[in-house]
């Protein structure tokens, strides 16, 4: 319900994001910086997911370590950057907002399923 009640104002919103973007990404910063920063935020988002469990059972059911490593590394770096460009290429060809009525309606129907399937 929240992702279809705040999609009339989607919009809106974002151009002010966009504007605030480009304010902030045109601030001098270094490289580290970004990396770190970058880093925290996808351990953070990432921290207890089924990918990061499934590698951490990998490794503990006896898988050599450092090859799980490079394949999570580049499953998480593909799937994010696929997630980026085609976020990016949907937003330039579709309405935010519609984008938030679709995505509202996707999570009311699979609660519905999930109620359904819970009374059953």
């Amino acid at each position: 319900m929240l992702l279809i009640r705040g999609a009339r104002r989607a919009d809106a919103e974002e151009a002010e994001q966009e504007q605030e973007y480009e304010r902030r990404a045109s601030a001098p910063r270094t490289g580290l910086r970004a990396a770190v920063t970058s880093f925290a935020v996808l351990f953070t988002a990432e921290w207890g997911d089924l990918s990061q469990l499934l590698t951490a059972g990998l490794v503990a059911g006896g898988r050599p370590a450092v090859p799980v490593f490079v394949g999570s590394l580049a499953a998480l770096v593909t799937v994010s950057g696929a997630a980026v460009l085609l976020g990016r290429w949907l937003l330039q060809h579709v309405r935010l907002s519609l984008v938030r009525y679709i995505g509202g309606g996707v999570c009311a129907a699979l609660a519905f399923l999930t109620i359904l399937g819970v009374l059953r």
